[in-house]
């Protein structure tokens, strides 16, 4: 766990070392945090803006020349062969025996894959990488990720519970059938995290994040309608 490494951190930036740690999800990123102080700087990157797995760079650091040792791969897919999904990348890569902390996000798009990978692994996926379910994979390194401008929607939502299936069928016009079953698929996460329990409690400021139609942020409970179903304004960005 990261908060174990946290002392052996701090040492390594009193002798005047930088740390670069490998990627880190929601929670380990906020635990991290407890470094950041006057004297110590702390700054998080994932390859791309608004991802979810970043790398650390903690010490005595000039903002204007940090390197995260992250590279970009990505390889196109051709869907009449089949849909791949992010479970099948991730599957694939965790198959090699890889470590999840050596690599940060996968965003899987118009046929396109791109992982965000450490420099330490980068050659390794690019050798050995070269099949994901059943199709031929070429992956390379390019430069910079091209992403995909969101639109955000500010909208209020009537639900009869909390309930992580009800709150992401409402938010995303889909009956409660077609929520249970992208949530069952690993197709939600909780701040970063995979839930495939769809009666988990879904609280104020959790962040759904929600494959193919985008993200999903809890702002305020409302308060109850006149039929006792409760009133969340939600921020969706797809």
């Amino acid at each position: 766990m990261i908060k174990d490494k946290l002392g052996d951190y701090r040492k390594i930036v009193l002798r005047g070392d930088i740390v670069l740690t490998d990627f880190l999800d929601f929670e380990e990123q906020k635990e991290i945090y407890a470094l950041k102080s006057n004297d110590i700087d702390l700054y998080l990157d994932g390859g791309y803006e608004g991802s979810e797995r970043k790398r650390a760079l903690i010490g005595y650091l000039d903002n204007s020349k940090l390197n995260y040792d992250i590279v970009i791969l990505q390889s196109t897919y051709d869907p009449k062969f089949g849909e791949i999904s992010h479970r099948n990348v991730l599957g694939t890569i965790m198959a090699f025996g890889i470590k999840r902390n050596t690599f940060g996000d996968i965003i899987v798009e118009d046929n396109l894959i791109t992982i965000f990978a450490s420099l330490e692994i980068s050659d390794y996926l690019i050798n050995n990488l070269t099949m994901i379910s059943r199709q031929r994979m070429d992956f390379k390194i390019i430069k910079e990720y091209n992403q995909k401008e969101s639109k955000e929607e500010i909208k209020t939502i009537n639900v009869a519970s909390m309930r992580l299936d009800a709150v992401v069928a409402k938010a995303i016009n889909k009956s409660r059938e077609d929520a249970c079953e992208l949530i069952k698929s690993g197709l939600v996460l909780i701040n970063h995290k995979e839930c495939l329990n769809i009666t988990h409690t879904v609280k104020v400021k959790d962040l759904l994040s929600i494959r193919k139609f985008g993200r999903v942020e809890i702002i305020e409970n409302l308060g109850l309608s006149k039929k006792n179903r409760i009133i969340l304004e939600i921020s969706v960005k797809h």
